[in-house]
This record gives structure tokens, sequence and C-alpha cells, in this order.
């Protein structure tokens, strides 16, 4: 991808600075070379190259963010990890030490001090026309948004951005009248699109390391975004050449030691993130029915579980279970688990979750090749025994959690997206969750960033925080210098790495996806709308506003998107089938049309594209009676050729009607003419339209409006005109077996065949959503469709989807 700069700074001594208004990872590009050097008084720092004397240079410095206090490119953030010597804030040398000898090698002086990306362009002082000759630099890549040109008199021109990913095809697709909702799927789009080159790394600037943990976690999303079926092979091959004799899988596809003592020892690392091969060869299977790489991988993932099982209670019961034991375990002790979540992790939780999910993964595995040697039994009677584990720790009080009132994560969302939960006794657990999710409690939140921005609002807006419930003063003095941070649970996203799936899929799947939409659309810290308004253009790897450890780059979070695609828009892969053969459509509709009046996706797989769009019919121009009128609901859907689907929908309207394309209209033109009219919109400025912005001189934040593209809304291109002018024809689907859903609505699942489906709901009564959520902390109402029948939620050797 090429991009031009949104801007380009003037911030003196020759230096420039180039805003290309979106995070990636790559070089820039100089199409009409460089300008002649010049030398400032004092070079900036990063920028001081040591030569012999006889050379001249400029130089290019990369960052993804800005320093608030000085205005040019944080450095300290892009090192992170304290890994650092500088900055208004960040001095960890003290005064009068040889900061060369401390800091060691990683720390150049002519870097500053601080680990920089950075570029230079060096020619002899007798050759300085040659400059004109510069293009970019190869072999190389970095993680910015913006980058620094040092030093020239005048700006270069024809500068350009270059991103770099893999070669691999970007398949999917969503959109929905939602801008934070869009938002968080372009966050989420762009963290991974930087991060995919030859290997899936957690950040494109310093470790550039494929962990399994954020694999497992965000790979559901990755295979909604791209074409993964070569990229994956390879994925799984890395750790599979770095597998230890004795089994282990390691926690990074190349071994660094970083969190051997975090988990079962012996090489494995953290259990999560070691876990990541098996799991993925299930996940590549459900998506490219590639059989090849399971049969080439299988006895790898036995060993990897035989491994596991010999080394288990020693390495886990030394770690944490004596603790559990004795009723001392408080969280946050003895691995990673959620990581970065704001509520305690549960890791003895977690590492025994991914232990039933590698047994599980061989299991499935075993049983796609036909119950090779009887390793289903043995490994499923592994995951069921570690099941009944979980389940005797965790359902003492029907809550899924070890004690009375604990709130750790992941919890009852991992037991019951995981089919972990007992089928009877699941309701209870829902029941609890739900109640939980409308906590009005105050977490106090101790945030050095978030303070700082607080102290420094303008008087209105700290106000208007106040007033909102996300600050509140700690004392008699009336100023912002004495506060609170305050974050919770109901309409915010404080989850970690893993239950950001786990918490949105479990309530959008069992009936309360108002609370899922209540969540991802919240606004304030935390959540995708604070990222948003501080200027985010790709995920952070934290919630909170990090300024010199956690990267602004990073897909770590991104499971909001197969979220975002599978629940809110509704297409994804059927949990039981492979290679795209089924597809299930299900658009969880919300009752109420405040948060979302239509949206749309679109699922690459191995056999085509398959699509929904959905649609509010006749919604009135006065939004306040968005959640009390009567509308129909206006539904497409594309099943691919030599694909069969089921189309899930809850019916609160008074019936359907059905109608399928006689002769498929031009859907490439559709696609061309829909997605330039989003190009236009997104010109335009339609997206998230506000951000925070420092006044270093006036030493304030304050909200600056200003339209941007990120986030706009547009419309599916099965709702284009061209494709309305089709000929239809009626469609007498028979009705698929509901599996026994029943409940609050009736579910009903039709069976739809390959081809273009047009679908009316009459009377659809909207009604409020209960975005207040403390309504539910006292919840007794129906419980949703999913307490009658308990068969359907035993976990199936076949469901991909639910391993983990």
């Amino acid at each position: 991808e090429r991009l031009a700069p949104e801007s380009i700074k003037n911030l003196g001594d020759g230096r420039w600075l180039f805003d290309f208004g979106k995070a990636m990872s790559g070089v820039l590009r100089f199409d009409a070379g460089l300008p002649n050097p010049i030398v400032p008084e004092t070079y900036p720092r990063s920028h001081k190259l040591e030569t012999k004397g006889e050379e001249e240079f400029i130089t290019v410095v990369y960052g993804d963010s800005i320093q608030m206090e000085t205005g040019d490119i944080n450095l300290i953030i892009v090192a992170g990890m304290g890994l650092h010597d500088g900055g208004p804030r960040e001095q960890s040398k003290g005064e009068g030490e040889d900061t060369q000898k401390t800091a060691g090698p990683c720390f150049p002086c002519d870097h500053g001090m601080v680990l920089t990306q950075r570029d230079a362009f060096v020619v002899p002082k007798t050759s300085s026309g040659r400059f004109a000759h510069a293009r970019q630099p190869l072999f190389t890549s970095h993680g910015f948004r913006f980058a620094e040109v040092c030093c020239t008199k005048d700006p270069p021109q024809a500068v350009h951005a270059i991103a770099y990913r893999s070669a691999f095809a970007e398949w999917g697709e969503f959109h929905s009248s939602n801008v934070l909702l869009n938002g968080a799927y372009e966050l989420s789009r762009n963290a991974l699109n930087s991060n995919m080159l030859g290997t899936q790394t957690d950040c494109p600037h310093r470790e550039r390391m494929q962990y399994g943990g954020d694999l497992v976690a965000n790979s559901p999303a990755s295979l909604h975004f791209f074409d993964l079926s070569a990229f994956y092979t390879k994925v799984v091959s890395d750790w599979i050449d770095s597998q230890w004799d004795n089994g282990a899988y390691t926690e990074t596809s190349v071994y660094q030691d970083l969190n051997d003592g975090e988990g079962i020892g012996h090489g494995a690392g953290e259990t999560i993130w070691a876990s990541l091969p098996p799991v993925l060869t299930v996940r590549h299977v459900q998506h490219y029915a590639d059989m090849q790489l399971v049969e080439s991988t299988f006895d790898n993932h036995v060993k990897w579980m035989n491994f596991l099982v010999a080394n288990w209670d020693a390495g886990i019961g030394e770690l944490i279970e004596k603790k559990y034991s004795e009723s001392e375990y408080r969280g946050n002790d003895g691995g990673l688990g959620d990581w970065l979540a704001l509520a305690p992790r549960d890791t003895w939780l977690t590492h025994h979750a991914y232990l039933m999910a590698s047994a599980r993964a061989v299991a499935y595995l075993a049983n796609r090749m036909e119950d090779k040697d009887g390793d289903v039994a043995v490994a499923r009677g592994l995951a069921d025994k570690v099941q009944k584990k979980i389940n005797s720790l965790y359902m003492k009080n029907d809550a899924f959690s070890l004690r009375e009132g604990v709130d750790w994560t992941p919890g009852p969302d991992l037991g019951l997206f995981a089919r972990i939960v007992p089928g009877p006794r699941r309701c209870a657990v829902l029941k609890g969750m739900v109640r939980l999710s409308g906590s009005d409690e105050a977490v106090i939140w101790p945030g050095e960033e978030e303070r700082l921005f607080y102290q420094h609002l303008t008087p209105s807006a700290f106000k208007k925080m106040l007033e909102r419930g996300k600050v509140r003063l700690d004392g008699t003095n009336g100023d912002n210098d004495d506060l609170d941070i305050i974050w919770k649970r109901r309409n915010s996203m404080h989850e970690g790495i893993l239950a950001v799936r786990y918490k949105l899929k479990a309530f959008s799947d069992m009936g309360f996806h108002s609370i899922a939409l209540a969540k991802a659309t919240g606004e304030g810290f935390p959540g995708f709308e604070y990222m948003l308004s501080h200027n985010a253009t790709a995920l952070w790897e934290s919630w909170w506003r990090s300024e010199n450890v956690f990267s602004r780059n990073h897909p770590m979070l991104g499971a909001v998107a197969e979220w975002l695609v599978s629940s809110v828009a509704g297409v994804s892969l059927a949990p039981t089938a492979i290679g795209g053969k089924q597809l299930l459509f299900w658009p969880r509709i919300p009752t109420s049309a405040v948060t979302v009046q239509h949206a749309s996706a679109m699922q690459g797989t191995k056999r085509g594209d398959a699509s929904i769009a959905w649609e509010f019919l006749c919604l009135p121009e006065d939004k306040s009676t968005y959640d009390s009128v009567v509308v129909k609901v206006h539904i497409r859907v594309l099943v691919p050729p030599g694909s069969t689907a089921t189309l899930r929908l809850s019916m609160r309207g008074s019936g359907i009607s059905i109608k399928y394309a006689k002769k498929m209209p031009n859907l490439e033109r559709a696609r061309s003419i829909a997605t330039n009219e989003c190009t236009k919109r997104r010109s335009a400025g339609m997206g998230f339209h506000y951000n925070w912005e420092y006044n270093r001189v006036k030493q304030e934040w304050s909200k600056s409006l200003r339209g941007k593209a990120i986030g706009t809304p547009c419309r599916s291109y099965l709702f284009s005109s061209m494709i309305s002018q089709t000929l239809w024809s009626r469609y007498e689907p028979v009705p698929e077996d509901s599996d026994g859903r029943s409940g609050r609505d009736q579910d009903i699942d039709i069976a739809l065949r390959p081809g273009l489906f047009d679908m009316i709901i009459d009377d659809w009564k909207l009604k409020t959503a209960k975005e207040d959520l403390s309504g539910y902390q006292e919840y007794e109402g129906d419980l949703g469709p999913y307490c009658s029948d308990q068969s359907t939620y035993v976990w199936d050797v076949n469901d991909a989807t639910h391993l983990i």
C-alpha cells in the first residue's frame, strides 16, 4: 500500500515531521530523491550520526505516536518496556552516570540512548549530489504513522509511505451504521496488516516476535480478514521446527526463554501461548479443510499433549495448585492468563482450560483422520477429565468462580463459550454473568497517563467528566490535582487478550446481544472510543494510554473483529463443518435501533465469498422512538457455490417472506459501486469526529472536533440499487431442526442453498435495550433461548469454534 502524507510540519533545525494518517509497517520512499543536507547547530535527538567526518547524511526516524510535551516523535514508546534513557519524564540513568556503560550496546550514543527506528542515507562529501538519487531503504521495515526527516532546508518532495505485508488476499469486510463499531474493526485490521510480514508479530517496531498467546486470541479475527491458508501453514511449521525433544512447544515460535517460569517449564513457557500449534491447526482445518497439514503435524500435537500430562502435576502444582487448594490464590499469579486485563487474571483457570483445549484439539484432529490409532477416546477422555476438575472447583456456587464474590477474568464467559459449564447449570451461570455486567461499582484506576490527562483537561471538559462519573475528586481542594480515575464493568471493555472474545461472543450467543453492544460502544476509559479519541489508528496493546511501555500498534485485543462479523452482522463458518462447506448466517438483530440501524459483512471462503446485510426499514425521523416503534427488517444473504447454509433468526415479527434471485446480478459491479461510494464518504471525513489534543503552551488537553475517515458508516453492496432490480422468485424453505432453542423469542433455522436471497420480517417491535445496565444487577427475567435443551451444550468433537 502506498500512502501520501496527510500533513508535513516544520519542527525546526531542518527537521520535518510527516504524518501519514495511519499506523503501518513499512518505510518511506522519496520518489524525487532527497535534497542536500544541512548541518544544524545542534542535531535533534537520535538524528546525529557518528561518522568519520568525511560524509554527509540525512536520517529518517520512525514512530507511531507524538510526545505530548515536545510535539515530536515519541521515541520512548518505540523502545518500550523501560528500555530507554531519555525523554521529558523518562530518565532511567542517574545524573553523572556513564550512560553508555550502564545502558550497554543496545543503546548507541548516536541514538540518544533510546532504541530508535532509524534509516540513514550517507554520501561522501565529494558526492553530495547523489542524495537526489536516494529512493528508499531496502531489506528493512519499521512500525510507524509519523516519520521525521532531518536535516534539510526544505522538506523532501514526493514522499510516500510504503506499507508492507505478506502477499495474501484480504477477503473480509464489515460495515455498520455505528461509528464506534466500525472504528473497532478498522483498528483491528490496521494492527493485523502491520504485523503480517513473514510471521504474525506482536508489534512492528520492537519485539517483532510470533507469540502463541496473541495468535490464540486473534487468529479467528485474522482468518476473517485474510486468506491465510499458506501463511498459517507456515506459522504451524514454525512451531513444529522449534518443538523440544521432550514434546514441549515454545511460547514464541523461536524459543526466547521469556516466561518459562510462568507455566509448566521444561521449555514450554505459558500454557496458553504454547498451546497455539494444535489450536491453530484445528482452526486451519475448519477454514481450509487442509488434511495434509493435519497428517504432517498430528504426531507433534500428540507429543505436546503427552508432555503436558507427564509434567502437569509437578509444573502447575508447584506454580499455583497449592495456593488454590489452600484458598490463598488471589489471581495474577503463576502465568500470564488474560494478559493486560483490568480485572484480576485467573491464571489457574486458563492453564487448565488450555490443557483441555490441547486435548480437545488432538481429539478433533484424530476424528477428522477417522480416529487415527484410537486417539479420539484418549484425548477426549483427558479433555473431559480436566473439564470435570474445573467444574468441581468452579461450580460450587453456580457462578463459575473459585470463591463467592470473586470477579476474575476470564470467568463465566469462558465457561459458557467453551462449553465447560455443565449443561443443566449453565443458565444459573449466565444469570450471574448478566448481573455482574450491570455492576455500577467504581473501580479506581492508578494509571499515570490517565491521571495527567484529567489533571490537564480544560475546566469545561473536566466538569463533563465529573458529571459522567469517569473521575471523582478525592479531597477538599476542589481542583483536578486530587482525583480518582474511575472505571466500571458496565459499558466498558476491560477484558484482556482472551476474554474480549469470550465475553462478547457469550453475551451475543446467549440472548444478551444488547449487553455486548453496550460494552463495545461504551465511551471513555476503558474502551475503543477511548483509543479513537486519542487519535489511535491501530489497536493499542493496552486499554490505557501508555506513553513509555506498551505498543500503540498491537493486534492483541483484535478478537472484537470476529464478533462484529459473526454476531453484529451475522456470518461465519459453521462450527462443525470444514472448508466453508457449510455456513452459519446468524444476525443478532438488536432489540433497539438506538445503537445499530444496519450492518453487513463479507467472509471469504475457499468456495467463494459469503455475504450478509441487514437493515431496519421504516424507521421514523425522530430517533427518540428507536426503542418503541414497529418496523420491518430487511435481510440479504449470498451463499457461494458449493456451500450450503443455515440462516438463524429470532422471530419477533409477525412473519417472514423469502425470495431468491432467479438470475445472479453483476456482483462485482455492485461491489465496485459500493466501494466508490464508501471511498467518497471516507474522504469527506464522515467517521469518528473528534479527538483530544494537547496544547503545549497552555499545558492543556481539549476536545477538537474533526471529521475522520476511520469509522465511516458505509452501506453493503447487497443493498445497491442494481441488485434491487434483480428478478426474484418466492423461496419455500424447509425449516431445520432448531436444536430445541426456545425462550424469550422464537428462534428458527432456515436451510439455504447457493444463491442470493432477500428477506423481509414484518412487524418487528423495537423495545428498550436497557443500555443502563444497572437494571441487570437484580435480573430475574427470561434468560433467552438456550435454557431448554441441554444436549446442545455439550462440546461436539467436530466443533472447531467452541474448542476454546
